[in-house]
């Protein structure tokens, strides 16, 4: 892990990561200093990705994920890419804020146009924490996790803030310390009917990929059962259909 003072990345061809994938020298120069003005003074070379020789935490189609230093705190830096559909990141800063505000997701610190701080979360991507956790048959732990999504999943509908990629779920959660925190909130929407459960649940045991690894260590009700389930879910959005799909699953 190599700490990189932005005063010294300014000079180092690595710096080219902050205007991913298309800025120019000018470019990366003006948002050093809209960094500097968030209050970050240096990045961390780290991650499980390399990118044009810098390691990151993560790339998607908004931007790459890095981790930073702010003050005296280690934070996730969001950056959005040069070709990213959206001209700024405060309307993803505004979904996350109100995922926190019902204690979910990652902590928005700060926003600008251009980069996004959260706090950091250090831990595995779900699809690499499921696979291990399954090869030693713990479906405690795994029954655990799951029913932390879900509940996460049924409070986001509740307030009717639609993360809008759950179904992807492998990219969208990590596991730390035991729990589940939901990541990435760039295409999420709060004018849009929310659909999470129905989401992360087609995502884990219909559709996935993940539903071959589940059928080892639980008990899947069949595609058509749960289909029906999600249907009465989808129909109405009460505590009660949310319980009844728990139930079905095992997770009550």
């Amino acid at each position: 892990m190599t700490l990189l003072p932005l005063t010294v990345l300014k000079e180092d061809p690595r710096s080219t990561i902050l205007a991913y994938p298309h800025g120019d020298a000018q470019m990366v120069s003006a948002r050093i200093q809209e960094l500097e003005q968030l209050g970050v003074h240096s990045v961390y070379d780290f991650g499980g990705k390399s990118l044009r020789g810098f390691h990151v935490l993560g790339l998607g189609y908004c931007g790459v994920v890095i981790l930073a230093r702010l003050g005296s705190q280690d934070v996730a830096l969001k950056i959005r890419r040069t070709d990213a559909p959206k001209s700024d990141l405060r309307g993803e800063a505004a979904c996350l804020a109100a995922a926190n505000q019902i204690e979910i997701g990652p902590k928005l610190i700060s926003t600008s146009r251009n980069f996004l701080t959260m706090g950091y979360v250090a831990g595995d991507r779900f699809f690499d924490w499921l696979k291990e956790t399954v090869s030693n048959h713990d479906s405690k732990a795994v029954q655990a996790i799951l029913r932390r999504i879900l509940k996460d999943c049924y409070k986001l509908d509740s307030v009717g803030l639609n993360h809008g990629n759950l179904r992807y779920i492998s990219d969208h959660v990590i596991v730390s310390n035991e729990s589940a925190v939901l990541i990435d909130f760039s295409s999420a929407s709060q004018f849009r009917r929310a659909a999470n459960v129905t989401s992360v649940t087609q995502g884990l045991f219909i559709g996935g990929k993940t539903r071959n690894y589940l059928k080892e260590v639980l008990s899947i009700p069949s595609k058509k059962t749960l289909i029906e389930s999600l249907r009465n879910y989808k129909q109405r959005q009460t505590e009660q259909n949310f319980h009844a799909l728990l139930g079905l699953l095992g997770l009550s």
